[in-house]
């Protein structure tokens, strides 16, 4: 992934879905914070995760989901990174209790459903704990769709989404080269990107999401070229 790249992914994901109008609409909702021992924090998380394709938290199941992730918190919050550190700062003292919360959450009862004319379990599973994961800490957790997990090779577990960090750290790194190579820190790429809401974790996501789920690859003619792009900004002086 080159810095390029990226600023490209993401220009073209704002413009081509409301993903992030209703993650926006989350943040706005938790006052940028989550807190789970809140109602309304409660349904605007559920809201949103509905709306990135979460489809195991069923609307009249949410009480039930609410209640159960509350649960969850209150016994895991403590196994989740610190608020303010950022994924290229995880070592490996921090993925076992990541790894622990994220097996406990994954197997948390959201909803029930029929299926064979008989009631079952829903559980929150890989992809939406890694969702519930992020939204609790955006610097440092990311979401791991089934695409990205396929991709990678990774399994639905939570072995699967530690490897994924670690995949998703060592593309930070390499972009950080790149960021101070042009006079600025990784952590000011938000604002390089105009996203200043944003975090790391969600640009690379916004990345791998637009490519790995439309089969994109890196130096495929779809992400314009360098001598492209700036073909077209001098088109756009003329």
């Amino acid at each position: 992934m080159k810095l390029y790249e990226l600023a490209f992914a993401s220009y073209t994901y704002n413009v081509s879905n409301d993903f992030n109008g209703t993650y926006k609409e989350f943040l706005e909702k938790t006052n940028n914070s989550l807190n789970l021992e809140n109602e309304e924090h409660q349904k605007a998380l559920l809201v949103w995760l509905n709306s990135w394709g979460c489809r195991q938290f069923i609307v009249e199941c949410h009480p039930m989901a609410s209640k159960n992730i509350l649960d969850w918190y209150k016994n895991f919050s403590s196994y989740l990174p610190e608020k303010n550190k950022n994924i290229w700062e995880l070592d490996d003292k921090d993925y076992k209790p990541i790894a622990i919360a994220f097996d406990c959450l994954k197997q948390t009862k959201v909803s029930r459903r029929i299926k064979n004319q008989s009631e079952e379990d829903v559980t929150a599973g890989p992809t939406g704990t890694s969702k519930i994961l992020f939204a609790l800490r955006p610097k440092s957790l990311i979401p791991c769709d089934s695409p990205m997990r396929k991709h990678f090779r990774l399994k639905d577990s939570s072995e699967g989404y530690i490897d994924y960090l670690k995949i998703v750290k060592d593309i930070i790194i390499e972009l950080e080269k790149e960021c101070k190579q042009y006079g600025f820190e990784i952590s000011k790429l938000p604002e390089q990107l105009d996203s200043p809401n944003l975090t790391i974790p969600n640009l690379i996501d916004e990345y791998l999401w637009y490519t790995i789920s439309n089969n994109i690859k890196p130096g495929n003619t779809k992400i314009p070229s360098m001598e492209l792009l700036n073909k077209w900004s001098q088109w756009s002086k003329d």
